[in-house]
């Protein structure tokens, strides 16, 4: 399972949306069950499952699901 696909399925069981709605344009705030705890949880599951720590600075600038992918990858 590719970055994409592992973070969609984050993604859908926090806030319980359909994955296959997901792609790497879409904007967090579009998500409509998505609020701060569901960032804060991608957020720390991301770095778990990935081993990265995105920084303060990187997370103001997260807007898409693209923006998070080149964030974990980098």
């Amino acid at each position: 399972m590719d970055v994409f696909d592992k973070v969609r399925e984050m993604i859908s069981d926090i806030v319980g949306c359909d994955k296959n709605m997901l792609t790497t344009e879409t904007l967090f705030a579009e998500i409509d069950e998505w609020d701060s705890l569901a960032a804060i949880s991608l957020l720390s599951s991301c770095e778990k499952t990935f081993n990265v720590s995105i920084s303060m600075n990187k997370i103001d600038k997260i807007k898409t699901i693209g923006d998070l992918i080149n964030a974990i990858q980098k």
